[in-house]
């Protein structure tokens, strides 16, 4: 009797300890799913124009070449010049608790601040828009077993 209800105390302990350990591949899942939807937001490269500022002279015109970029516009998530964007997308899992932060590393304030805005910079939401797309697919990933 007693060895009986070692073994069902031993399996149910087994499976619960399974079920954790599927629920955290899960969680794992779901947040690389909207990390690379969150990527991928942030990979549009920003759009260069080519510009020359020229005078004349008696040779013809001379004048020199710059670059300037055109970023995104206001509510359109933030276009890329350097990949601060891609880097700064972090995930920080924490197993006790099977919980998952996905956020922006605290070296890429800018990239936080383009997310909310600030007074004088129109917000550029990008890990909102990235959860708004993949909602209906993390809504299908199901536990099995």
């Amino acid at each position: 009797m007693i060895d009986l209800a070692f073994r069902m105390k031993h399996n149910a302990s087994a499976a619960a300890k399974e079920m954790e350990k599927r629920a955290w591949e899960l969680v794992l899942l779901a947040a690389n799913i909207t990390r690379t939807q969150a990527i991928s937001l942030v990979s549009k490269p920003a759009q260069r124009i080519r510009k020359r500022r020229t005078r004349n002279t008696s040779r013809g015109k001379k004048g020199s070449q710059y670059t300037v970029y055109v970023g995104s516009r206001p509510g359109q998530p933030p276009m890329v010049r350097t990949s601060l964007g891609r880097r700064s997308v972090q995930l920080d899992p924490r197993r006790n608790l099977l919980l998952v932060r996905l956020g922006v590393l605290k070296n890429a304030e800018y990239m936080g601040m383009l997310e909310v805005g600030t007074r004088r910079v129109a917000a550029r939401p990008w890990l909102r828009a990235a959860l708004d797309r993949v909602r209906p697919t993390l809504a299908t990933l199901r536990l099995k077993g």
